[in-house]
């Protein structure tokens, strides 16, 4: 639970429009807490590249998308904790694009493109179970 955190530097990450993302954990109970990063934030980027970077540089703990912390996940350089209360929320992508009779064909190849390549990437398919190995 957050409480967990409070003697851990963090990592918080702010969004363009200066909104900073808020983490969110489940209890027993299935209640959800929030926790505002920027409260105790050591540090404040807005590239989530840069959160994982900073987190396998030691600065401290970040929450990022898995797509973008794989890598390091699998080879160790980062470790997953508080796992079990973590609660990620719901992220949908969506494409939006006229009527499917007045699509054009360049927007055609670019749907087909951006689905094949998404479908492709395993790193945005992982497994809820697979976390268990990585988790600190």
């Amino acid at each position: 639970m957050p409480e967990a955190l409070q003697g851990h530097r963090l990592i918080a990450r702010r969004f363009l429009s200066g909104q900073v993302v808020p983490w969110n954990f489940k209890g027993d109970d299935g209640s959800i807490t929030t926790l505002d990063p920027s409260r105790k934030a050591i540090l404040t980027l807005s590239a989530p590249e840069s959160l994982v970077q900073a987190a396998c540089d030691g600065v401290g703990i970040a929450e990022v998308g898995v797509h973008l912390a794989w890598d390091r996940l699998r080879s160790g350089s980062l470790k997953i904790v508080l796992h079990r209360f973590h609660q990620p929320g719901t992220y949908e992508m969506v494409m939006q694009y006229p009527h499917r009779a007045l699509v054009a064909p360049r927007v055609q190849v670019t749907v087909r493109h951006l689905l094949e390549a998404l479908t492709a990437d395993h790193k945005l398919h992982v497994p809820m179970d697979a976390f268990d190995v990585y988790t600190a």
